[in-house]
């Protein structure tokens, strides 16, 4: 079946730890398809709670979502969504032509390019604290939660992406 089943292994497409440390800071999942947004938000929270990881972003093509763990407690309710905002049109686009229409998965070159291309928008935040393009809100949320896990942080693919062949 599509989407995730509830035991399924869920990897981070890129995660930021401490330098130094194997604290982690922040970790992301790119999304070609945010159809499921659902079952990769549940993913992605009981991820961050196994690893302790104070920050969550799902990136789609068209959408971010900004997930922090208070650490009020140990489960779910204890991340809440900071904002869903819209990636600015067009942004992502050369890379997720107009989605895959809900039937078909995208291609997996096309999954490893997006993801490539999330982890480098994050290199650019990072190495030139400018956030360009986002509505004043998202700005906002990506300075105040984002940027403070990037800064001095490592960032780096979590899957073996690097290993294929181009």
């Amino acid at each position: 079946g599509r989407g995730y089943h509830p035991n399924m292994n869920f990897e981070p497409d890129v995660i930021v730890t401490e330098e130094d440390s194997p604290r982690w800071r922040m970790v992301v999942e790119a999304k070609l398809d945010f159809d499921d947004l659902k079952q990769a938000e549940s993913a992605l929270k009981r991820y961050m709670l196994g690893m302790r990881a104070p920050l969550g972003l799902i990136v789609a093509p068209t959408h971010l979502a900004i997930y922090r763990d208070r650490f009020t407690d140990f489960s779910d309710d204890s991340i809440k969504l900071v904002g869903d905002f819209e990636v600015p049109p067009g942004w992502f686009a050369a890379r997720a032509s107009r989605g895959t229409g809900g039937k078909s998965t995208p291609d997996p070159e096309q999954a490893f390019a997006f993801q490539r291309d999330v982890q480098a928008w994050l290199e650019e935040i990072a190495s030139t604290h400018v956030i360009r393009d986002f509505s004043p809100e998202a700005r906002e949320a990506l300075a105040e939660h984002v940027l403070p896990a990037l800064a001095g942080g490592v960032i780096r693919a979590a899957g073996p992406r690097e290993l294929r062949a181009s």
